[in-house]
């Protein structure tokens, strides 16, 4: 039998005498769709920012296909991990500087089919390239900021609260791509989110983080919200 994509085992997490996280179980499996939830302060973020090693556990092990995290290292983990965060990370310039940050002129413009294929996914225009961002919306920064991420083919997508400084529609849009992720391309996806649309996305595992403490509600979505 395979090994889970990610295995936490007794994971704990403390930060200035607090427990954060308290003796927390989880197997992820290649292409499950993971929707953690919970009240602000419960854990949720802190849980998330365990999978790519922007932090570590005090306490308990945590494997990545089979390998010991810590093991791993860090630039190769977060090219497979990639991470979308609240606040949509932009740079000066065009979308295409945005889409590949630290290319050169010429690697853009020999990426440009792939950068193109990736706005039809974020349900963008093409002709965005290049504009710059600052004229975008925050909702279309977001799923820029999503698109470049996906540039890095990464395995897993972790996602912080991605619509909380979104419109409804924006919000909408930016499920709509994480199912289109998940049911069409196979992409597993550990989401944190208490936006109520996100609980009903479709064929999600729901878990609900209370205090550092993770359990499951063993209730799988079927229908589209």
């Amino acid at each position: 039998m395979a090994s889970p994509l990610f295995e936490l085992k007794n994971i704990t997490l403390r930060s200035n005498g607090q427990t954060i996280l308290n003796n927390v179980n989880l197997e992820i499996n290649e292409g499950e769709f993971i929707l953690i939830s919970g009240v602000s302060g419960s854990g949720k973020s802190s849980l998330l920012r365990l999978f790519n090693r922007l932090d570590s556990p005090s306490s308990g092990e945590i494997y990545f296909k089979g390998k010991q995290l810590s093991t791993i290292q860090i630039l190769e983990l977060r090219l497979q991990v990639g991470m979308l965060f609240q606040k949509a990370a932009i740079f000066p310039g065009t979308v295409k500087d945005n889409l590949m940050p630290l290319a050169s002129e010429k690697e853009k413009n020999q990426t440009k089919d792939k950068m193109l294929h990736l706005l039809r996914e974020m349900n963008l225009s093409q002709t965005l390239l290049d504009e710059d961002m600052s004229v975008l919306s925050g909702g279309e920064q977001q799923r820029i900021s999503l698109a470049r991420v996906l540039l890095n083919q990464p395995e897993v997508l972790l996602l912080d609260e991605p619509s909380s400084a979104l419109d409804p529609e924006n919000t909408r849009l930016i499920f709509e791509n994480l199912e289109y992720l998940n049911q069409n391309k196979g992409l597993s996806i550990v989401l944190v989110s208490h936006n109520e649309a996100a609980q009903n996305l479709k064929g999600i595992r729901k878990l609900i983080m209370e205090n550092g403490n993770l359990r499951p509600t063993n209730e799988v979505m079927d229908e589209h919200f």
